[in-house]
């Protein structure tokens, strides 16, 4: 009988620290996990801006008015963006949109670790989205507060003023005065097409 409790005590251990380092695995060790990668992410994200070559702050024109070369710029930069992430955003925009299908339904809410590895996803591709970017910034030679400037006011011109007022604070952008001028909405308005296949980017604040 002895050996029969002892046997049923050991058991009982061996299922408790099952239990604990199964959790640990599932539930903790994720958001550990998680949070190192914030660190890693936000101080690699502070190196990739102190790289850019223009680090000169940008004063906007008094009429507001943004060139065709500034558009062009712009365009440059999400092209070399969109040729860098083409497969990866295909992969993580068709997965968020099967997780949101399901919560849509009511088959289910994501789980905790499905959640999870999307967030890594998105982590992933938002820092290789921020590689690109200062790449093609330096290509460009413009500077973060110029570019910020110019993104937001093209897609002012376009519309878009719901997604511009949703990006991130960002201590170089200037605030707009008024309206964009006409003039810069028909230059916009040319490239309308090609600057709404790249607008996820600024709804990212990229």
């Amino acid at each position: 009988m002895g050996k029969f409790l002892g046997g049923c005590a050991i058991v009982v251990v061996v299922l408790v620290l099952g239990a604990v380092v199964g959790g640990y695995f599932i539930f903790v060790k994720p958001y550990t996990d998680m949070a190192g990668q914030v660190v890693a992410y936000g101080e690699e994200y502070q190196a990739l801006e102190a790289s850019l070559d223009n680090q000169a702050p940008y004063r906007a024109p008094s009429d507001q008015a943004i060139t065709e070369s500034q558009i062009r710029q712009l365009l440059a930069v999400h092209e070399h963006m969109r040729e860098r992430l083409a497969g990866d955003l295909e992969t993580l925009e068709t997965r968020y949109r099967q997780l949101e299908e399901e919560r849509e339904r009511g088959d289910r809410e994501p789980g905790l670790r499905d959640m999870m590895g999307a967030y890594r996803d998105l982590g992933e591709l938002y820092m290789e989205a921020k590689r690109a970017q200062v790449e093609a910034l330096n290509e460009q030679g413009l500077s973060l507060a110029e570019y910020h400037w110019i993104r937001n006011q093209v897609y002012a011109a376009l519309g878009q003023g719901v997604a511009v007022a949703a990006l991130a604070e960002q201590p170089d952008a200037q605030p707009r005065q008024g309206s964009v001028p006409q003039e810069s909405v028909e230059l916009v308005e040319a490239h309308r097409e090609a600057l709404l296949e790249t607008y996820a980017f600024a709804w990212f604040g990229l």
